[in-house]
C-alpha cells in the first residue's frame, strides 16, 4: 500500500506483504492436513511456496536493483 501511495514505481514492498500471505496461508494449509495421508496438502502448499518464490525473485527491492 505505500508503495501505491508513494507513487515511485516500486513493487518490492508489494510483494513482499503477498509473499507473507502466502506463506501464512501455505503453514495454515499444511497445519490443517498434516494428519491426512492424503497428498493434496503437500502439494498445494508445494504450488503456493513455489509461486511465493517466482514472485520473490521477480520483485525484488529497489536496494537490489
Amino acid at each position: 500500500m505505500g508503495n501505491s501511495l508513494s507513487e515511485n514505481g516500486q513493487v518490492g514492498g508489494t510483494a513482499g506483504v503477498l509473499l507473507s500471505i502466502m506463506f501464512l496461508v501455505s503453514g495454515i494449509v499444511y497445519i490443517s492436513t498434516r494428519k491426512q495421508e492424503k497428498l493434496g496438502g503437500d502439494i498445494a502448499c508445494a504450488i503456493m511456496l513455489a509461486i511465493a518464490a517466482l514472485l520473490g525473485f521477480a520483485t525484488p527491492a529497489s536496494s537490489l536493483t
